[in-house]
């Protein structure tokens, strides 16, 4: 692993968590998408266990219902 990629996935994911609390606070159709943006990347990033990988790629998916 590249140290350009440490911690990425961490800040990824804490950037999705804060995104969906904005979410919830506007309701803004932009946040949506960046939630499913970050949610998508966080379902393919090799740093991610498989586990949140896959549950990360099923809450994309849900959200992209919510976005388009």
């Amino acid at each position: 692993m590249e140290a350009a990629e440490t911690g990425e996935a961490d800040r990824l994911l804490a950037a999705a968590i804060y995104l969906m609390s904005c979410h919830a606070r506007s309701g803004c159709p932009r946040i949506a998408c960046m939630v499913e943006r970050h949610l998508q990347l966080l379902g393919r990033h090799p740093e991610v266990g498989e586990h949140v990988r896959h549950t990360c790629r099923q809450l994309a998916a849900a959200w992209a219902t919510t976005v388009h």
